[in-house]
This record gives C-alpha cells, sequence and structure tokens, in this order.
C-alpha cells in the first residue's frame, strides 16, 4: 500500500476514534484541502475546456478504484481487522478522500530506510507556497548525528521581522497545483499541456511502427507529450513522423531517431495532424485569452481566479506551440522542395492557422 494511504488511513482512523499522542494536532487540521476534486459544479464551470476537467476525473475513479481495493486486502487480513474493530468495513469513500488529499496537501517527503514517506508537520505545514521562497527544505534521516528523522528550514537570505514565512511545494504545474493544494499561480513557468498519441487502430503496421519507435528509442505507441510555451515539441513530432510513415518510408525510421524529417509529404501530414489538434482543443473554450485576462482582472471569487489563471496559461501554451509549427513549416518551405509539395505545405497552414490563432 502507498505511503500516503498508509498516512491517510491513520488520520480518518484517528479523526474517528482519537490520537493520543496528536490529537491536538489532528483537531486542528481543516476537513479537506481546498483541492478542485471538492469544488461545486458552479466552479467546475469555470474550468470548461481544460485539460483538468478529464484529469480530475481521472483523479477522482483512481482513488475510487485504490480505496475498493485497499477495503478488500484489509478485509481479509483477520488480524487488523480485530485491531480496528470494524473502523474499515464503516470507513465512507468520502472521508477516505478527505483524509488522502490533507495528507497530499500538507505533508513533506522524506527518505526513511531508502523509502520516500510524507511526513505531517505541526505548524510547518501551514507555510505558503512561492516561487522564489524565503525558506528551503532539507530532510536529516536518522542516523549517527540525527536520533529521529529531522525536517529542517534554512533561510535563502536575511528575513525581516514580521514578514511571511514561504517555501516551495515544487516544480508543478497549475493543474497539479489546483489538484493538490486547490490554488493556481499566474503566469507560471512549469504549466505545460499533456497530449496523448496513440497509433490508430485500424492502422494495419501499427505492430510495426510501435516496435520501430522503442526499437530506436522513441515513444511507444500509446504517449503522452507536455507541450511547453514557445517550444517546438520534438518528441511529438518524432512520434508522428513514425505514425503517418508509408510502407516505402519505414526503411527510414533511423532519420526520424536523429530528429530528421523523412519526407517533405510526411511532414505535411505530421504538422497538420498538431494544428488540427490545436485547433479542436482551442474551440472547447468560450472565452479568448484577452477575454480571460480581463475577466481575471475583476474576478473576486479564488476559484474562479484560478480557473482563469489555468485556462489563460493552456490557451498561451497551445496557441504558442501551433506558431512554433507554423514556423517549423516556414522554415522547410525555405528549403529545396516539389513545388506540389509546397503548395500542400501552403494550403494546409491558411485552413489551420488562421481561426486558431
Amino acid at each position: 500500500m502507498a505511503s500516503t494511504y498508509q498516512m491517510a488511513l491513520w488520520l480518518a482512523h484517528s479523526r474517528v476514534v482519537g490520537s493520543l499522542d496528536f490529537e491536538p494536532y489532528v483537531a486542528s487540521l481543516p476537513e479537506r484541502a481546498d483541492s478542485v476534486l471538492f469544488w461545486s459544479d458552479k466552479d467546475l464551470a469555470h474550468l470548461k475546456g481544460t485539460s483538468l476537467v478529464s484529469n480530475a476525473s481521472q483523479t477522482r475513479q483512481l482513488l475510487q478504484d485504490d480505496f475498493d481495493a485497499i477495503l478488500d486486502a484489509l478485509s481479509e487480513d483477520e488480524e487488523l481487522t480485530e485491531m480496528y474493530s470494524g473502523f474499515f468495513s464503516n470507513l465512507s469513500l468520502a472521508s477516505f478522500f478527505d483524509a488522502v488529499s490533507i495528507v497530499t496537501s500538507r505533508s513533506f517527503i522524506g527518505k526513511v530506510d531508502d523509502r520516500e514517506v510524507p511526513f505531517l508537520v505541526p505548524v510547518a505545514d501551514l507555510l505558503n507556497h512561492a516561487a522564489d521562497p524565503v525558506l528551503t527544505l532539507r530532510f536529516a534521516e536518522a542516523g549517527a548525528d540525527v536520533e529521529e528523522p529531522m525536517l529542517e528550514f534554512v533561510a535563502t537570505r536575511d528575513i525581516r521581522r514580521g514578514s511571511t514565512l514561504t517555501v516551495s511545494y515544487g516544480p508543478f504545474a497549475n493543474t497539479a497545483l489546483l489538484l493538490r493544494y486547490g490554488f493556481a499561480v499566474e503566469a507560471n513557468p512549469h504549466d505545460g499541456y499533456v497530449m496523448q498519441l496513440v497509433l490508430g487502430e485500424d492502422d494495419p503496421l501499427r505492430s510495426v511502427k510501435s516496435a520501430l519507435l522503442e526499437a530506436h528509442g522513441l515513444p511507444g505507441d500509446d504517449t503522452t507529450f507536455v507541450l511547453r510555451r514557445d517550444t517546438l515539441p520534438l518528441d511529438m513530432l518524432r512520434a508522428l513522423r513514425v505514425h503517418y510513415a508509408k510502407p516505402s518510408e519505414l526503411d527510414l525510421i533511423s532519420q526520424v531517431a536523429e530528429g530528421k524529417v523523412l519526407s517533405l509529404d510526411n511532414e505535411v501530414q505530421v504538422c497538420r495532424s498538431v494544428l488540427a489538434a490545436i485547433q479542436s482543443l482551442l474551440a472547447d473554450f468560450d472565452t479568448s485569452i484577452a477575454e480571460d485576462q480581463e475577466a481575471l482582472e475583476e474576478a473576486a471569487d479564488n476559484h474562479e481566479r484560478y480557473a482563469l489563471m489555468l485556462r489563460v496559461g493552456e490557451k498561451q501554451i497551445l496557441s504558442s506551440v501551433g506558431i512554433e509549427i507554423q514556423r517549423h513549416w516556414l522554415s522547410l518551405l525555405a528549403g529545396e522542395a516539389p513545388v506540389a509539395a509546397q503548395e500542400a505545405v501552403v494550403n494546409t497552414q491558411e485552413l489551420n492557422a488562421g481561426e486558431a490563432f
């Protein structure tokens, strides 16, 4: 069982029967974190079009599946069943969700016996996140110089009396921050947009292409790629070149691993598919970047503000990657290519670029 779930079960049990050593601390904790998993339908509506909608749904299902598996496993352990006097048989999914959200949002990660485990640290778990924190944290394992595992906070600079103490929760994108903590960061430099590539089921060469991808150290036929702002998605382009390769081009797959184009026709299909996907994703939003930025200046509700930050960030990433794809096309046009192929690229650019960007 994952250590996060072990601590969540301890917390859920402590809330029911009490904890002799930690009861004041347990009582001080909120019922749950402000994770997007607990947002109201009204608040969730602000996320329409973002990748977080499906991400949150998948996370809820994963937690429910894990909860069911944990209960099944515990019910078969007679010693635990007797020790906890029916607690697990009465544990609700909601209380499990609540406890997991507290552990994931307030714990620090340290190593014990070469295993990474979460630690709840009273008072320290009140520290807020900052991109440029005044404190860094250092975990010391028990050993010759340390009797018990210890979490140390080290100042990165002089701290004025009365100023806010902050730490960095980690290089998380806004999707992760909203899932774990319930907040987002404006213009988050760690933001990315996750896209999935799946080779077509009806492709008779699917198994061959999948094997070739793996043989050349490229992602397989069911892979996720993270799009970054103002960056050409090179790994995705390599995988798509194989995806769209004709039988006559399969012998040239080694070129793909080197980052080379298979053929101009192949590259047209690759770029067209990326632009079409980006245009489709942008069409899922009801508003433009400018409209969201204007709404962000006026929004008073935190959930709405955080949702707007996410929407702006994801739209900017998708739009900027689309621009990078167009620049890539133009670089191809600058080289020598057959006239018919050049016309194909130009027509595809006109078809996909205008409305999306």
